[in-house]
């Protein structure tokens, strides 16, 4: 089926003249539309010029343009409304999309900003507190040295104190010592050195004497260097009496020994007498001015006791 379209709207009319011979007398006799030629026409009642319109068909060799086809459609008018109203909202979406995405720009911006600056804040709260570890670690050291250091001072003054607080304990009992002390030796002994001597005690035999000397917590004469015999020589030089000593010569070798059990020192006196001889009794030595003699133990003489005397020595002053 041939589909045709009206121009009548769209183009000029055309004069008589435009159309074909044939169709120009159709168009001259008649202002009735020719259903075959498809031709519309009339005569203008002004000045008498005949105007004529053709419907055009698809099939004719005149045809319109395709865009003449589509403005002689109905709905090309609310097609383009509606283009040109999408076109308008796509634009206006376009641009609120631009905005959106400039403000959404601008937030990452001031976001990025604020970012950046708390990236410095917490930098710079990091360092401080690092610095603040670091000073709090040196105040630790510190305070632990200083601690050990005190705890030292308060040991060594401890020690101190103690010290002292022995030596006040030392010098009571020394200052009791000698609230009671009368002297280094007893009353009636005389002190030299270290002993303390008494003399003259008897007469008895050597025996007897040394039992004497015992029952006084003392001993018979022992002379241990030349200050001792020094000092006895000078004591009985006033008297012609012997005095026993606490010198025997004893078994099995046949040697002399002081009292104590050691040996007599060749070097501090010359033993004269009977030295070598053994009597049933004991062979004993006594002094007598001066000089040292060895004699039979059974023998009567005065005796010399001898103790150690008694000094205070002040102990942790």
């Amino acid at each position: 089926m041939t589909s045709c379209v009206t121009t009548s709207k769209l183009l000029k009319f055309f004069s008589c003249s435009h159309f074909s011979s044939v169709s120009m007398k159709n168009c001259l006799q008649s202002h009735w539309e020719d259903e075959r030629e498809g031709v519309k026409y009339r005569q203008d009642p002004k000045n008498g010029l005949m105007t004529c319109f053709r419907r055009f068909c698809v099939s004719d060799s005149l045809s319109l343009p395709l865009g003449l086809h589509f403005l002689s459609s109905p709905w090309w008018c609310p097609a383009a409304i509606t283009l040109g109203i999408l076109c308008t909202g796509l634009l206006v979406t376009i641009i609120m999309l631009g905005m959106k995405l400039f403000q959404v720009s601008d937030l990452l911006q001031q976001h990025q900003a604020n970012l950046t600056h708390q990236e410095t804040i917490l930098e710079g709260q990091i360092l401080a507190q690092q610095q603040a570890e670091n000073a709090s670690q040196k105040s630790q050291k510190e305070l632990k040295e200083m601690i050990e250091t005190l705890a030292w001072k308060l040991d060594e003054k401890s020690k101190k104190q103690m010290e002292l607080h022995q030596q006040n304990l030392n010098l009571q009992e020394a200052l009791k010592k000698v609230e009671n002390f009368s002297g280094p030796c007893p009353q009636d002994w005389i002190w030299h050195e270290e002993s303390c001597y008494l003399f003259p005690s008897g007469p008895f035999n050597w025996e007897k004497s040394r039992e004497n000397c015992l029952s006084l917590d003392a001993q018979l004469l022992k002379i241990n260097n030349t200050d001792d015999l020094n000092f006895i020589q000078e004591a009985i030089s006033h008297s012609s009496f012997p005095f026993w000593m606490g010198l025997s010569l004893r078994k099995p070798k046949y040697s002399w020994f002081w009292e104590d059990g050691s040996p007599l020192m060749s070097h501090l006196f010359r033993l004269q007498g009977a030295v070598s001889q053994m009597y049933p009794s004991g062979t004993c030595a006594y002094i007598q001015r001066g000089a040292v003699f060895a004699e039979n133990c059974i023998l009567v003489a005065f005796s010399i006791c001898q103790k150690k005397a008694i000094l205070l020595k002040a102990q942790g002053i």
